[in-house]
């Protein structure tokens, strides 16, 4: 299982001194940012549509194996609440995103939480997303948690996305509906145990893929729970490597 952990966003000045050098110019966050994490959520694609030449230059500043996933824009999910007026907007979503290529990781669709379960809309909605394109649903209200619902889910490869949060339960099961999975822990502290629980859950999916963002804060607490699962994830494929040599 490949695993693809980073951040809820990059571009924070307020991260200087815990995790960009002091001095480092903005234009410059992005490269530093890949040489610590493997991938990125961008969440300034909810608020505007990006521009294809935009995420060419971003492309230009990361590594073949770096991925992008991109939170699609509240025009769709929010104004437009995945009804057929929202197809246009989609059409030009995934067009821009074109210039990402390979590094596109996952287009989250993240729902209202007013937005209640409508199994009928989402099977219409998902005609107009390109058959091949890797999508993911945070659904925010308990309604959508259904067999109709992640049926359709499954039947489109589509990932349910699991947001942790300080107010949801701590127990809370992963519901796989894809060959890739998609969590959000947004929690203010995790300590070393709470994610080796988060890396045993996910490692005891069958996944091919795991895309896993820590929220955005001032105090650059993120990227450095970030950098610490994803040290966490490397030593536990070293030491089961080193099993399997052993049972040679």
């Amino acid at each position: 299982m490949r695993f693809h952990i980073g951040t809820s966003g990059f571009s924070y000045p307020a991260w200087k001194g815990s995790f960009y050098p002091e001095k480092l110019p903005a234009k410059k966050f992005l490269e530093h940012y890949a040489t610590k994490l493997g991938s990125v959520e961008i969440n300034a694609t909810f608020y505007r549509m990006p521009k294809a030449e935009t995420l060419a230059g971003w492309c230009e500043q990361v590594p073949n194996s770096f991925r992008f996933s991109i939170k699609a824009s509240q025009k769709i999910t929010h104004h437009k609440r995945l009804k057929p007026e929202s197809e246009e907007f989609v059409a030009y979503l995934f067009s821009a995103l074109e210039s990402l290529g390979e590094r596109l990781g996952v287009v989250l669709f993240q729902l209202p939480p007013n937005l209640k379960a409508d199994a009928a809309r989402l099977e219409r909605f998902l005609t107009y997303v390109p058959a091949d394109a890797p999508i993911a649903f945070e659904f925010r209200h308990a309604s959508w948690v259904c067999d109709e619902v992640l049926e359709l889910l499954k039947a489109r490869g589509a990932a349910a996305c699991l947001s942790d949060t300080d107010d949801t339960d701590e127990d809370a099961p992963i519901v796989p509906t894809a060959r890739r999975g998609y969590l959000r822990l947004r929690r203010e502290a995790y300590s070393d145990d709470d994610l080796q629980r988060w890396i045993d859950s996910i490692k005891a999916q069958d996944w091919d893929e795991v895309f896993l963002f820590f929220k955005h804060e001032d105090a650059g607490v993120g990227p450095a729970l970030a950098m610490k699962m994803q040290e966490m994830v490397g030593a536990s494929n070293q030491a089961r490597c080193q099993r399997r040599r052993g049972l040679r």
